[in-house]
């Protein structure tokens, strides 16, 4: 979060599943990120593109 790639996180009631909202100039930025984090050999990661249509022609 201090870096500005995780915008947003939720954590789910059970709190043993985690959202994040994460703002990355790629896929390997956003990867690499994440592969530093100290619980990431833990972590079961999917990845999903959102689109923001207000900013879509």
């Amino acid at each position: 979060m201090e870096q500005g790639l995780i915008n947003t996180f939720y954590l789910s009631h059970t709190r043993d599943e985690h959202w994040s909202l994460c703002i990355a100039d790629s896929d390997d930025e956003l990867k690499t990120a994440l592969e530093s984090l100290p619980l990431y050999k833990y972590m079961k990661i999917e990845y999903t593109q959102l689109v923001d249509d207000a900013n879509q022609a």
